[in-house]
């Protein structure tokens, strides 16, 4: 269907750089935006880089209708944090249009 929205796991650095500069298609016309700092960004998603992935996990995936980019999702869970809360929470970072 013309509107199905296909989700797949952002797995390559070229799906972590879309992730990453996807906003700017969204906030483009908002003079109030302060766009981040594209590394900076980058590096939260890099296992290598983030501290996070000591203890906890992420699996960023892209949204796409008809081919285009119209949607991020950032799943994350702190496996540290639940163990001392004694809680069992995950978080996400939904961004789209």
């Amino acid at each position: 269907m013309p509107n199905d929205i296909h989700v797949r796991p952002a797995e390559t650095a070229q799906d972590r750089r879309a992730i990453v500069t996807f906003p700017w298609r969204i906030y483009r016309n908002d003079p109030l935006w302060v766009p981040p700092l594209i590394s900076e960004r980058l590096a939260r998603l890099d296992p290598q880089r983030n501290p996070f992935f000591q203890t906890g996990e992420a699996q960023p995936f892209l949204a796409y209708r008809q081919g285009k980019l119209v949607g991020t999702i950032v799943p994350a869970i702190d496996h540290r944090s639940n163990r001392y809360l004694g809680e069992k929470v995950a978080t996400w970072l939904l961004r789209g249009r």
